[in-house]
């Protein structure tokens, strides 16, 4: 592996990209402002850690490595992600927090293994629909965006974890009481009013966040099927 973090680095040689056996690079905490072009040549490389530098986009050939899992790129100033032209089965886990992003590409659905994204703190006003794409996705943050509505189509996910805290959401879809798979669901910090109804027939929910909203009235933990930990105001009447 290769150790920059902490430097007072502000771009990265084309001459890095020959290290053909390379699996991990480590550049976060500089100034870097664009990557290499030619960084799909790390054949090998598995993790790529560029968290905290100037990034302002990233180049196609990243989403084309047939071999990296881990891809960091959180507090950077991302606007756009380019279109992704080929399927990628590798891409374990995107982390994008604090950046500038405002909407995702369409072909995002061919990053077919991803398990992990996250897209905190960034300037999305709608949930991007093309994330129901992503069948294997575990979990997904979203939280401290101006997201106001959440779309149908989140049924088609599986997920077990869902960050969606610090928005503008007002209502949620019922269909989101059809992920079978979710545990935990984090809606602290948002305009809702009231639950969907079936809410309480999810099976596999375990924790449920709903702090600091505006709603009236919220069942009693017992009537939900396997809830373990229920948070809300002190002022909402528990029916």
């Amino acid at each position: 592996y290769l150790n920059l973090r902490y430097n007072r680095i502000v771009y990265i040689p084309n001459s890095i990209c020959e290290l053909k056996k390379l699996e991990r690079l480590y550049i976060r905490n500089n100034s870097i402002t664009n990557l290499p072009p030619m960084i799909d040549k790390l054949e090998n490389l598995i993790t790529l850690d560029m968290e905290t530098n100037k990034l302002g986009k990233i180049p196609k050939t990243l989403f084309q490595m047939k071999s990296l899992q881990y891809l960091y790129l959180k507090n950077n100033l991302i606007t756009t992600l380019p279109q992704i032209t080929r399927l990628n089965s590798s891409l374990y886990c995107l982390y994008l927090g604090n950046n500038k992003l405002k909407q995702l590409p369409k072909s995002l659905y061919l990053l077919e293994s991803l398990n992990i994204l996250d897209l905190e703190s960034n300037m999305f006003v709608k949930f991007p629909k093309q994330l129901c794409e992503l069948k294997d996705l575990f979990s997904l943050f979203l939280e401290n965006n101006k997201i106001s509505k959440i779309p149908d189509e989140i049924c088609n996910m599986n997920l077990n974890a869902l960050y969606l805290n610090n928005n503008k959401l007002y209502k949620l879809p019922d269909t989101i009481c059809d992920i079978d798979t979710l545990e935990h669901l984090y809606l602290e910090n948002n305009n809702l009013r009231k639950l969907p109804d079936m809410i309480t027939n999810m099976e596999t929910l375990r924790f449920l966040n709903v702090q600091n909203n505006y709603i009236k009235q919220i069942p009693k933990k017992d009537r939900f099927k396997n809830l373990v930990f229920l948070y809300h105001d002190v002022n909402t009447q528990v029916v």
